[in-house]
């Protein structure tokens, strides 16, 4: 955190991603077919990720920044804030 000062906290919430072929990439695929998210996106909810999410809005915060899109299933509807969707593109960096 010395890198970065003016920041509170750091979550980190182990995960691991569901593997093709397994039962619970199986549930995370008929999950999807009821969402509103393709099973790519679908696999990324996860239970953890979103009860933090859940409490730092209740803490009260102006905005929530959705790193990468993977991000945004873990978000309640509505989230009550505007979210801010932030991506990179590592290939511009590496391109000549």
């Amino acid at each position: 955190m010395s890198r970065l000062p003016a920041c509170d906290r750091i979550d980190s919430i182990p995960y691991a991603l569901p593997k093709q072929g397994t039962m619970r990439f199986a549930g995370d695929v008929a999950g999807s077919w009821a969402s509103p998210y393709p099973a790519d996106l679908w696999r990324w909810r996860i239970p953890a990720v979103r009860a933090r999410i859940r409490e730092h809005l209740a803490e009260g915060v102006d905005l929530c920044v959705a790193d990468f899109l993977v991000a945004m299933p873990n978000l309640p509807t509505p989230v009550g804030v505007p979210v801010v969707l932030f991506e990179t593109c590592a290939q511009s960096a590496a391109s000549p």
